[in-house]
């Protein structure tokens, strides 16, 4: 393998690569079988600058919304700079499944919303809360693995 491929320094940022996509997808199955609605009245007029769209733009729309997902994933580069004593092999055994738990968690949003019931924003309040736990997560790891 590569070694540089294998660094600790490319741990967040294959973590920031997965969520961008992730954050994407969840937008894109959010859009055709959950909750359309928030993307009319939000994502396509406020993010993408258009009045309608289609799941091609709740994917572009999700990935423009991770620019500040860059910033803990800088923040985690500095801190393994600092860091000698970390494994790159339990760092990424680490964020593979924080990033598995990640993908179940959105799934788990998106699956539970209630349209009678819920909010339109409730799954993008519950989405950018667990990024931003896991990003925690993910900075305490590198900081004190």
């Amino acid at each position: 393998m590569v070694p540089f491929l294998y660094s600790k320094f490319m741990v967040p940022i294959y973590f920031f690569c997965f969520q961008t996509i992730e954050v994407g997808f969840v937008d894109t199955i959010e859009f055709k079988y959950v909750n359309p609605t928030v993307f009319y009245q939000h994502n396509f007029p406020d993010i993408l600058g258009i009045s309608r769209g289609g799941a091609c733009d709740a994917f572009i729309s999700g990935v423009k919304c991770c620019p500040p997902l860059l910033i803990p994933c800088g923040l985690k580069i500095l801190a393994l700079s600092m860091n000698k004593n970390v494994s790159t092999n339990r760092l990424f055994k680490v964020h593979a499944w924080l990033s598995v738990g990640l993908l179940a968690a959105d799934l788990l949003v998106l699956y539970t919303f209630n349209s009678n019931n819920s909010d339109i924003y409730r799954n993008h309040t519950w989405l950018y809360r667990l990024h931003a736990a896991a990003e925690l997560a993910s900075l305490s790891v590198c900081i004190f693995l």
